[in-house]
């Protein structure tokens, strides 16, 4: 059967989409506190996608 073709493509497209919602997010986020947690989830979401990727290549 073999591995399928598009394994981690969709985390490897997701990746870089997180980054940028991310970013809007925090951006959109009016305390402080809201910036602070909206980026260290948008680093764990980037970071998680990422190394999916890398691995299911």
């Amino acid at each position: 059967m073999g591995i399928p073709k598009l394994r981690g493509i969709v985390h490897l497209v997701m990746s870089p989409l997180s980054l940028v919602v991310g970013i809007v997010l925090i951006t959109l986020a009016s305390e402080l506190s809201g910036r602070i947690t909206l980026g260290v989830f948008t680093l764990a979401a980037v970071t998680l996608f990422t190394c999916s990727a890398l691995y299911h290549r």
